[in-house]
């Protein structure tokens, strides 16, 4: 058991240089706009995380409010920079609710 500790503290405790976490935030950014997401997801997420209290441990580079100026500042430059684009609630209720609904309602079950 302590072997295993040490391996998984090892490889999944290891923090990444502050390259690989900006290079990581810019990509996701653009990825997320891409795909056709709301361009301001990973901003919104990044702020989610530090509600629950990430980069308090010293773990990460920069304050998340750095990482998301990073972010959106990349996103911009690659011609994303606009909020636009599906956010996850409307793509649920499109792909997901609607149908259901409709399929339920043909067998006579309305809510």
């Amino acid at each position: 058991n302590g072997l295993m500790d040490a391996l998984a503290g090892g490889v999944f405790g290891a923090p990444f240089g502050r390259r690989q976490e900006v290079n990581s935030d810019r990509l996701g950014s653009v990825y997320i706009a891409k795909v056709g997401y709301d361009t301001h997801g990973l901003a919104n997420a990044l702020y989610r995380l530090k509600d629950f209290g990430a980069g308090r441990s010293g773990r990460h580079y920069g304050t998340i409010e750095d990482r998301v100026k990073e972010a959106l500042e990349y996103q911009k430059k690659k011609g994303f920079g606009e909020p636009a684009g599906v956010k996850l609630a409307e793509r649920y209720r499109e792909r997901c609710l609607e149908p259901l609904k409709a399929a339920l309602s043909s067998q006579g079950v309305n809510f």
